[in-house]
């Protein structure tokens, strides 16, 4: 004898279980999604924490590889700042732009709304007869105040000490030292460099060749 099949639809047990299979199904996607989105964003965290470190190494690179003047005069060619940025020529020797020819860089700050934007481009030549490329990097975008000083000597007699500009005819300056914030009092570590500092270590590791006379 065949069983009646019921029309009841499903029982109450039946109802609760699918529920709290459906809710563990549920918590698993938000769980997934949730964690998904945290590695994201902590991704896009890295990307931009490696962007500023690299430029900000490329800039400090950039500065170390001025060259020391050689005439009277010729320092107020290769470098010359403010306190809204600075311009020098730079000598990297690493392939970026043709070996041999410096190239201009200018660090400036320009003002917005409510933010700063620092900055700095690189303009050289890739070869030698070619045009000008002009490079640019952004060093923070979100800057709400800035600072650059300069550490030296303005006057032949007078001790060094930190500046707001630099123009001089007697050399670079010992130090050149670029502070900034983003809202919130959230502050970076300053970025301090001695200009020229290649050429000075080439000719201090130069003399120390030659022997005593």
């Amino acid at each position: 004898m065949k069983k009646a099949i019921s029309d009841q639809g499903f029982s109450l047990l039946e109802l609760l279980v699918s529920l709290a299979i459906l809710g563990m199904i549920t918590v698993a996607i938000v769980t997934t999604l949730g964690t998904g989105r945290r590695v994201w964003e902590k991704s896009d965290t890295l990307d931009q924490t490696l962007d500023f470190a690299l430029t900000r190494e490329r800039l400090r690179t950039l500065i170390e590889a001025i060259p020391m003047p050689r005439t009277d005069g010729e320092s107020a060619r290769l470098f010359s700042g403010h306190a809204f940025g600075f311009s020098f020529l730079s000598l990297p020797g690493d392939g970026s732009f043709f070996a041999g020819i410096p190239i201009k860089v200018t660090v400036d700050i320009t003002p917005g709304e409510n933010v700063r934007l620092l900055r700095f481009a690189e303009s050289g030549r890739l070869d030698i007869s070619g045009s000008l490329e002009t490079r640019v990097r952004i060093l923070d975008d979100h800057a709400v105040s800035v600072k650059i000083s300069y550490f030296g000597n303005l006057t032949p007699e007078g001790p060094p000490e930190w500046y707001a500009e630099w123009y001089s005819i007697q050399g670079l300056p010992e130090l050149v030292k670029i502070e900034w914030e983003r809202a919130g009092g959230v502050s970076f570590p300053p970025l301090t460099v001695r200009p020229g500092l290649i050429e000075r270590q080439r000719f201090v590791s130069a003399s120390s060749l030659v022997p005593p006379g």
